[in-house]
């Protein structure tokens, strides 16, 4: 909680001054950098007596062990936050900023509720798939496949509601 309440009073305070001195959107993709940045002093600093616990040998063979796994995913995990990224700068290069803001904000509004129950469903379906797994039940491939299943409907439902609704809830909200 710390983190979080830090990282967003450094991101304002460094977007504000920055969009002060540099009069431009650079201001805020800077003071945006500097409050993820902010946001992990407190998580140092809590996490540096955990961190004195382990041996540098310890920390070498678990890297050797396991190098796969940040191999495989830091691409991935770029791609993905690349494609997030996308629409926007491609609304703003092909139209202007005007439509870029807006997208953002909308993205924004949608985007809120889709995050609240993709967590909590994550949640949900990564315990029982533990569970599973720790008592070695058979099932995984095909809970998962019905829970995919289900969120791909549910996904084009809430999608047609939305491309339906859009147009006339989204210029009354932001204008």
């Amino acid at each position: 909680g710390i983190r979080n309440i830090t990282q967003a009073i450094v991101t304002a305070a460094s977007q504000l001054s920055m969009a002060l001195v540099t009069l431009s959107g650079l201001g805020l993709v800077a003071g945006y950098a500097l409050g993820r940045a902010g946001g992990l002093m407190p998580l140092a600093f809590s996490a540096r007596a955990d961190l004195r616990r382990f041996r540098y040998q310890d920390v070498r063979a678990v890297l050797r062990r396991y190098w796969r796994f940040p191999a495989l995913f830091a691409p991935a995990a770029l791609l993905n936050a690349g494609a997030l990224a996308l629409p926007i700068i491609c609304a703003g290069l092909w139209f202007d900023v005007s439509a870029a803001g807006q997208w953002g904000m909308a993205e924004r509004v949608l985007a809120l509720p889709l995050v609240i129950v993709a967590t909590a469903l994550g949640q949900v379906v990564e315990a029982r798939l533990a569970n599973h797994a720790r008592d070695r039940a058979s099932g995984c491939v095909q809970f998962f496949a019905r829970v995919s299943m289900f969120l791909a409907l549910f996904s084009l439902l809430v999608a047609a509601v939305v491309l339906a609704v859009a147009p006339l809830v989204v210029p009354f909200i932001l204008g």
